[in-house]
């Protein structure tokens, strides 16, 4: 007790003096501690039993409610003999477990005391009655006590035998105490020592059974074990043979060959760390790698690298792929492979032994077929040095100990002269490195072949500018070059590091490009010796007969009118599909792409799109065996335009330069790490104003992610003299990104030298905070990064004037940028700078200026977004709209994407260009699965996107640095807004997730993301204390609200009137229920969806075609909002009296649409509320990531999204409407065909119109006005209805209907929802999705596909636990329930399980928490069959009972969810 009175009671001296009865009162408690803790340590040493069980009862209870706080001084040292002294007592088992259970206690209560615990022998007498086994309970208890102790001295343990005593008898024993048992283990296996081997040696066996147990957590633990055993002898071949020779590697591949399919899937990180524990395995012992190959390890790793994919399309699987995953397979397969010489090495693992039948032609034959294609995809779709260095290393083994016909076969599906060329492109003179040496072994196997592919391909002209690189000084004899400090730290690399020191391979920049340019000389001399004599040479020292043609045929398109283009388009097709088709380089170096997009938007374009149609939207049959082909994926039926567009993916791929800003930090945990930080900054005077003192004598401490308001507000009090200063007075703002530790001082006196931190801005009341916080942050101006960095939000309150500014470099910083941001700019500025002038190895940066800046018509107040009749989407765009912003100097890449954009249109709009025979011939693809089956497209969606640059925004995505500091390249937004058919769903969404909503909801989204595919190190998992390297920040808080259910709507504006713009995240409660969380909250954004389409709210359109549903309620007479977080909170609102009332709710089959409102009228404020209120919903439902019930109609999405409308949105929206105009329409488009006939005259044309009839009556027979049908006393144009309509004016006539409809009687609905939405962040956000994705991000994919709902699929994505398996009777019958569901019932059950009636978009998969089902216990006399199901929807709990079959328990479902809506109660 010394360490706790004995500092406190010189404190306490003076106020005892005073007489200060607190002081008295807290010494005497103090005292007393201290006499009790004697009088109890007395007791443990009697020799009297009784004595000693009595204070053994006494020490048990006080230690088990106490803390490290409370029991500061406990004697632990005095404690711990005594304890131990009674854990011996053989003849008393009572007295053994309590003596145990105290230890524990003391253990978990004071860390500290492990020392004394340990240095009084305890860990051998626990090991020795777990080995001894006699009472379960004692063993129990020793198993906990030694868990605690394997946290800290796992090696004490180890030594002490600690590793069998856990283990031996670990069946005996239940679940729970098995998990224990194998988390110490797994404690122990962590860093054993060289010389203690032995004492793993006999637990291995037991480890190896453990592998085989149905227990998820003890497989995980199992194999952490292994990880940590391995990593600890990875070095000592024979030590590593010992431990896999107990048939380690057969369970370990039965595992990962159930990764995808298996019904009990283990941790992703689990399997990371079997590949891992492979990879070391085949790397320390060749010879298991032939027992890994036949187990079938290949076949694996192509099932872990293509897994089935849920969609059709399956071009995302390397975007949800994590960068570490794939180096750890990487890293299998370069073992599987032997070893290269010497001159490959610089980017490989060293050599090792190998057995000679790993070199066996049949066994690399199978290899190189099976695995290269995964290779090749893997280089290309990453971004990750790391990743790539590995990919690229495998390739080069599969190739060079391949013979040249294996070669010949490996290649002859594949482009890989194009592939060679992208690499000699590349900047990394690393990867240029080892390209070169791969041409030159193609060269010296292959030489007839691959001298004209090198030619065509663009591979010879590389070679020879590389070798004309400038060289700055003479090649040098560089030192080794060990790549493994860029790598993942593993066995493998670590052990590179000290076996590669003979290779001479060049080491910094300038020594990489000398080599680089000897290296190329030196093919070049060898294999293109007739390049040696041309002086100057230009490209047409290296063009072929293709090449020739393809300028020539360029040459002439860009001349050609009208019809002329078709015979030259057709020579370009004939190329294109001949055998070998037009290379990359042919592609880009003959300007063919600016002769295409050049013809396509100039002249007549209407007849130049026609005849391009005419050539490329006709299927073809691919050649066979063409070594040109490109690795894609076709449509069910192609077209020429897909091989087009593969093409110009290819030269894409070659040409673009597109940066990413990736911080120099390892991995995401690392870059978060440095947002805990607080930075220094050194604030400096500028300027003699005397109103302004000095205060550069001070270092200021500040959390990176407040904003400049925080240094202002800080500021204020300190160094403005006079208070009433209204001009800005400026400061100049130094700022140093050196962090320090954290610390809780908040001291706020000044002195020279001193550090202050700004104080904490008082919170606004009515925001409810989250109050667990996961680290110990300082206080600054604003410590939440919610509040301070979400900068999205317009319509903020006004602010007061700021009194100061802050200045960097001449550059006031604005109040609503964040510290992190500003230093991130200006290191940005610097670096750009750096770039630019050091960058001349291969390709310039391309950031300073901006290609032809599009003029955008939509949306414009002169412009209605309406297309005109008879008037082509595609021929509009590629007149006016083909153009677009993009930050680059590179022509060419520009070049490209805008002919992809064109091609694009042509795919959603063939039937402009009378493109009637393939739409006849060809089955057109649904662009989504969505409720607008009218969107369709001629091609697979996938066909256009690229992975290159997917896999260059996804990861960007992943750097929190930059997510923070905002430094995103610009082309990244450029090209999602105006190409984002190159990117998939997935990475336009996560895009979305992250950039829109502040940083604060970006890093959130972030670490949800890492939290489901983070791949760390085996050392870093599972243990208590090796949590440090995972960092949470960018909490979010949340605000507690309770409403009335039976005023829902009402609750809802005034919850969004309140809350719409907080960047706090929404949880509502009702009164009267207990229920609260996720499952009410849910239920809420559902039942406001649903009451926002009443018919009384006079909001929506409707026509005959409309249904109504009706709804009794009871609603209260009075509402109120009880905000939780408000002082008021805890009054319990009395239940308020109540009142029927019918509500009638509206059903449009083509969906929701604003009612139209006569422009000319005055239009009620109270109805612009309601779509102001919706669009504050609906952007809250997107911030808050929920999903509603909502089916907004194809139009009302177009305004979401800023696309045009037309004629056709009038007729989804309103059939009947459109049907009775359609003889109007089809006489305007007929009347427009006559005009367009140039084989009559003007009199002839005027004669064929007026013979026009509709159903044999003239047009003015109709007596039609300009008036809009069916709105009385709506005008169309001024004095409409004293106007007739007539064949001059009927296309006039029917544009002003769509334009009064779909614009004019509903644009001042859609300004009000805008400004509803934009409160909360900008509608311009959801730019790059099409209709049917906003439709999925807003209401999920409604009740999901059949597949979602087959039994094998519910099996994969649900959990059963707590007395039931996936194997269970009772689970197996829900299954086989829920699989027939109707629509509707899924519908229900959802609502019922999770307060939503749709599924997220990856399906029950995508559910968070994941679906579980639990054993629901009955209570005799009462049997399973007296109870109903229950659900906890905030989890997705399932509360089963134990059904006697399937009827009865189809009964209780259908029961419990038709009758438990609409309420929240405990079960």
């Amino acid at each position: 007790m010394r360490n706790l009175s004995g500092a406190l009671l010189d404190e306490l001296q003076t106020p005892l003096r005073g007489g200060n009865p607190a002081a008295v009162g807290l010494l005497n408690t103090l005292i007393e501690g201290r006499n009790r803790s004697k009088l109890l340590l007395q007791g443990l040493k009697s020799d009297d039993e009784n004595k000693q069980m009595e204070s053994l009862l006494e020490v048990c209870d006080l230690l088990s409610i106490a803390t490290e706080e409370t029991i500061a001084g406990f004697p632990s040292d005095s404690f711990a003999p005594a304890l131990i002294n009674l854990l011996n007592m053989d003849h008393n088992p009572d007295m053994m477990l309590l003596a145990g259970r105290a230890l524990s206690n003391m253990i978990e209560a004071l860390p500290s005391s492990i020392s004394s615990v340990v240095n009084h022998g305890a860990v051998s007498i626990l090991c020795s009655k777990l080995l001894s086994i006699e009472y379960i309970d004692l063993a129990e208890q020793c198993l906990q006590t030694l868990e605690k102790i394997s946290q800290e001295q796992p090696t004490v343990v180890l030594r002490a035998g600690g590793l069998m005593a856990t283990l031996s008898f670990i069946d005996f024993f239940s679940t729970g105490v098995q998990r224990m048992a194998i988390t110490t283990a797994s404690n122990i296996c962590r860093q054993v020592p060289k010389d203690c081997f032995d004492m793993v040696r006999e637990p291995i066996q037991i480890l190896t059974n453990l592998l085989q147990y149905q227990d998820q957590k003890v497989v995980e633990l199992s194999c952490l074990c292994f990880s940590r055993l391995i990593e600890s002898f990875y070095d000592s071949p024979q030590k590593l043979e010992i431990i896999a020779s107990h048939g380690l590697i057969s369970n370990l591949v039965r595992i990962i060959s159930g990764m995808y399919n298996s019904t009990t899937s283990l941790s992703p990180n689990t399997y990371s760390q079997i590949i891992r524990i492979m990879a070391t395995v085949c790397h320390g012992c060749p010879n298991i790698t032939q027992t890994l190959l036949e187990e079938g390890i290949i076949s694996i790793i192509q099932s872990i690298m293509y897994p089935s994919n849920d969609n059709a399309n399956g071009s995302n699987s390397n975007v949800n792929r994590n960068s570490q995953q794939c180096y750890e397979v990487l890293s299998l397969i370069n073992e599987l492979l032997p070893p290269l010489p010497q001159e490959f090495a610089n980017l490989l693992t060293p050599n090792r032994s190998i057995p000679n039948s790993l070199q066996s032609p049949e066994l690399l034959k199978t290899l190189g077929e099976d695995l290269f294609v995964v290779l090749v995809e893997m280089f290309t779709s990453n971004v990750n040095t790391s990743v790539r260095y590995k990919s690229l290393g495998c390739i080069c083994k599969v190739l060079y100990y391949s013979s040249s016909e294996q070669i010949k076969d490996l290649l002859k599906e594949f482009a890989f002269s194009s592939f060679l060329a992208s690499l000699l492109g590349s900047r990394d003179m690393i990867i240029v490195a080892t390209a070169i040496k791969i041409v030159e072994l193609m060269m010296e196997r292959l030489p007839v072949i691959f001298d004209r592919y090198f030619k065509r391909e663009g591979v010879v002209y590389e070679v020879d500018r590389l070798s004309k690189l400038e060289q700055p000084s003479p090649p040098q004899i560089p030192s080794s070059l060990s790549t493994s400090s860029s790598l993942p730290s593993t066995p493998s690399s670590a052990s590179t590091a000290t076996s590669t020191t003979t290779t001479i391979i060049p080491t910094t920049q300038e020594e990489l490009k000398s080599f680089v340019c000897k290296e190329a000389k030196k093919l070049k001399d060898t294999y293109f010796p007739k390049l040696q004599t041309m002086m100057g040479a230009t490209n047409e020292n290296f063009s072929t007969k293709e090449l020739s043609i393809l300028k020539n045929l360029s040459q002439k398109l860009n001349k050609c009118e009208k019809e002329e283009g078709v015979e030259i388009l057709e020579e370009i097709k004939s190329l294109l599909i001949d055998t070998e088709g037009i290379s990359a380089f042919e592609f880009l170096h003959s300007d063919l792409v600016g002769s295409i997009l050049n013809y396509l938007t100039r002249g007549n374009i209407k007849k130049h799109a026609e005849c391009f149609a005419k050539v490329f939207l006709v299927p073809y049959q691919k050649s066979g065996a063409s070594s040109m082909t490109p690795l894609k994926t076709s449509s069910p039926n192609p077209l020429l335009l897909s091989l087009l567009i593969e093409k110009l993916h290819d030269a894409l791929n070659k040409v673009e330069r597109f940066n990413i800003n990736i911080s120099d930090v390892s991995g995401t945990s690392s870059g978060l790490k440095y947002l805990t930080q607080p930075f220094k900054l050194k604030l400096q005077k500028e300027g003699t104003d005397p109103n302004l003192k000095d205060y550069s004598g001070n270092i200021v401490l500040i959390e990176p992610l407040a904003n400049i308001t925080a240094i202002e507000e800080f500021l204020n009090s300190k160094v403005i003299v006079t208070p009433n200063l209204a001009s800005a007075v400026p400061a100049s703002l130094s700022c140093t990104t050196t962090t320090v530790g954290l610390t809780t001082t908040t001291s706020n006196t000044n002195k020279d030298g001193t550090t202050e931190k700004p104080v904490e801005k008082e919170k606004d009341s009515i925001m409810d905070e989250d109050d667990e916080d996961e680290e110990d942050t300082p206080p600054t101006a604003n410590t939440s990064p919610t509040a301070s960095t979400s900068t999205t939000a317009t319509g903020s309150t006004t602010k007061t004037p700021s009194k100061l500014g802050i200045f960097v470099d001449g550059q006031r910083l604005t109040n609503s940028i964040t510290i992190f941001q500003a230093v991130q700019r200006i290191a940005r500025v610097q670096q750009i700078a750096t770039l630019n002038s050091n960058n001349n190895n291969n390709n310039n940066n391309d950031y300073e200026s901006s290609l032809n800046v599009q003029t955008n018509r939509l949306w414009d107040s002169t412009h209605p977004p309406i297309r005109e009749l008879g008037s082509s989407k595609l021929i509009d765009f590629l007149t006016d709209d083909h153009s677009f912003q993009l930050t680059s100097n590179d022509t060419a890449t520009y070049e490209i994407l805008s002919l992809l954009r064109c091609l694009y249109m042509f795919n959603l709009d063939p039937a402009s260009v009378n493109a009637g025979s393939i739409l006849s011939n060809s089955s057109m693809i649904l662009s989504s699965a969505s409720l607008f089956t009218s969107e369709r497209s001629l091609l697979n969606a996938s066909e256009f996107i690229s992975q290159k640059l997917t896999a260059k925004i996804m990861r960007q995505l992943q750097d929190p640095l930059a997510l923070c500091g905002g430094v995103f390249p610009d082309w990244c937004k450029q090209l999602l807004n105006s190409c984002s058919f190159l990117f998939p769903f997935d990475c336009k969404r996560l895009f979305f997730y992250s950039t829109s909503f502040g940083i604060a909801r970006a890093l959130s989204t972030l670490q949800q993301r890492q939290d489901l595919i983070r791949q760390t190190n085996g050392s870093a998992v599972s243990s208590n204390n090796d949590r440090g390297g995972d960092f949470r920040v960018g909490r979010i808080q949340r605000q507690k609200v309770r409403i009335y259910r039976n005023k829902i709507l009402e609750s809802a504006i005034k919850v969004m009137d309140l809350y719409g713009k907080s960047k706090s995240m929404l949880e509502v409660e009702y009164f009267g229920e207990a229920g609260t969380g996720l499952g009410p909250t849910l239920e809420f954004f559902t039942l406001v969806s649903k009451e926002i389409q009443r018919k009384d709210l006079n909001l929506w359109y409707t026509d005959n075609t409309t249904t109504t549903t009706t709804t009794i309620i009871s609603e209260p007479e009075k509402m109120e909002i009880d905000s939780l977080s408000s002082p008021s909170s805890s009054k319990t609102p009395t239940t308020p009296t109540t009142t029927e009332i019918i509500h009638e709710y509206i059903y449009c089959p083509g969906g929701l649409f604003p009612r139209p409102i006569n422009p000319s009228t005055t239009i009620d404020k109270k109805l612009l509320d309601y779509f102001k209120f919706l669009g504050s919903f609906i952007a809250k439902t997107f911030f808050d990531q929920r999903l509603i019930d909502l089916p907004l109609s194809k139009p009302f999405y177009k305004y979401m999204i800023e696309q045009e409308l037309e004629f056709e949105d009038l007729r989804q929206l309103s059939p009947a409407y459109a049907s009775s105009l359609n003889n109007l329409y089809s006489l305007v488009l007929r009347i427009k065909e006559i005009k367009s006939k140039s084989d009559l005259s003007d009199t002839q044309k005027k004669e064929e119109i007026d013979q026009l009839r509709i159903e044999g009556a003239k047009i003015e027979d109709l007596c039609l006005d300009f008036t809009l049908p069916g709105f009385q006393g709506w005008e169309l144009k001024e004095g409409g209805e004293n106007i007739p309509v007539t064949l001059e004016n009927l296309e006039e006539y029917l544009n002003l209907i769509v334009k009064n409809f779909l614009y004019d009687g509903v644009i001042r609905q859609f300004n009000s929802f805008k400004e509803g939405f934009n409160q909360t962040f900008s509608i311009s956000s959801l730019k790059p999705f099409t209709i049917a994705e906003v439709e999925s991000l807003l209401c999920g994919s409604l009740t999901g596909s059949d597949s979602d709902w087959s039994i094998e699929s519910l099996m994969e994505s649900t959990k059963a636990d707590h007395g039931y398996t996936l194997q269970s009777k009772s689970v197996q019958n829900i299954f086989q329930i829920m699989s027939e569901f109707t629509p509707e019932q899924r519908k229900q059950f959802l609502l019922f399980i999770s307060g939503s009636p749709h599924l997220p978009l990856q399906g029950f998969k995508g559910l968070i928490p994941r679906l579980t089902i639990v054993k629901k216990h009955h209570f005799p006399p009462l049997t399973p069959d007296d109870y109903l199901l229950s659900v906890m929807s905030c989890t997705n709990y399932i509360k089963l009972p134990d059904y006697s079959n399937k009827e009865v328990m189809k009964e209780k479902l259908l029961y419990a969810m038709n009758e438990g809506q609409s309420s929240f109660h405990l079960s």
